[in-house]
């Protein structure tokens, strides 16, 4: 499928259009990919990424009573350290706030 084709798709079936799109950088047929939608797509996840960090951080200051400014303005964990029972952030490397 041309680029072209595929910036059409774009717009008619989301879920085609991302699927074709990652099977197309699989095959590392990069002149084929709609690179300005793909573009379009990583930039709102990132934006969508930091608003939902601000947002959590907004929530957990007002339920707990204290400062913004001690919780991560960046994840400390990946999701695979989150899930495993038997991880536990280390204080000493500067991943954990107190909460004085």
């Amino acid at each position: 499928m041309t680029a072209r084709k595929l910036h059409t798709l774009y717009g008619q079936d989301y879920q085609l259009w991302l699927e074709t799109t990652v099977e197309q950088l699989r095959q590392a047929k990069f002149s084929s990919v709609d690179w300005d939608n793909l573009i379009e797509e990583l930039d709102s996840m990132g934006k969508s990424d930091n608003d939902s960090s601000q947002d959590a951080r907004d929530i957990m200051s007002r339920l707990m009573g204290c400062r913004i400014d001690i919780f991560p303005t960046t994840a400390i964990a990946t999701l695979e350290q989150v899930l495993d029972n038997d991880w536990f952030p280390d204080e000493n490397d500067g991943s954990i706030a107190t909460l004085t």
